[in-house]
């Protein structure tokens, strides 16, 4: 089971933190060879750099029967960082203490929160931020510290006569075309969103009526 389990295993002195063993999978995940695993202790292999760190918070986890942690990062030998859940269980054999760390890839699942989360807050067409968190930034904005804030508030003029005339297609073409003109003229710290069919709301923190009516020029001649 140690050998065919779909999960990167390792086994560890509990006392010394030192690594006694490692199952395929996780040599497979890591691409480190068994020799350069084996024999070290756990917050000296480069590939738990970021989960074990230290002796410190080692102690910590083997103070605890099992202890379970999502979202750590494992680093590969070749630089590049993995997602995964880690496991930690503390266990005797033959009166030896040890812990025994799993750890499951779950790039993919994290890949997919951060999809679903990005389609939460963006609108699909534009990529600009939706109306839900325009409203949801304005109401933190208010009680922030942030003031002045400034609201550029516009829409498209016959949008619909394009649609009509040309397709939605078109339609569609123009409001992305507008979306990167908007990007051109605010600042990244500046929340941009379509909140409607043609309607766009910006918010502006500690942005006061002389800096705003500025952007407004630039956006005009853009």
């Amino acid at each position: 089971l140690f050998k065919c389990f779909q999960d990167g295993v390792l086994i560890a002195n509990a006392g010394t933190g030192e690594i006694l063993v490692a199952n395929p999978f996780f040599l497979s995940m890591t691409g480190y060879p068994h020799e350069e695993v084996t024999g070290k202790k756990l917050w000296e292999t480069a590939c738990l750099s970021r989960i074990v760190p230290d002796q410190k918070n080692f102690d910590k986890l083997r103070q605890e029967k099992m202890v379970r942690r999502d979202r750590q990062t494992l680093v590969t030998s070749s630089g590049s960082l993995l997602d995964v859940e880690f496991i930690c269980h503390s266990f005797n054999v033959l009166d030896q203490a040890m812990v025994c760390f799993t750890l499951r890839d779950i790039t993919e699942r994290v890949e997919m929160e951060n999809k679903m989360m990005y389609l939460s807050h963006h609108d699909t067409l534009t990529g600009l931020y939706n109306r839900n968190y325009f409203e949801e930034e304005l109401r933190r904005l208010e009680n922030s510290r942030q003031h002045p804030i400034s609201v550029f508030v516009l829409d498209m003029d016959n949008l619909k006569k394009v649609n009509d005339q040309y397709g939605h297609a078109a339609g569609d073409a123009l409001l992305k075309c507008v979306a990167q003109v908007l990007l051109t003229c605010f600042r990244d710290e500046d929340i941009l969103s379509r909140i409607g069919g043609d309607e766009f709301a910006i918010l502006l923190p500690k942005t006061n009526a002389e800096a705003t009516e500025k952007i407004q020029q630039r956006m005009e001649r853009t």
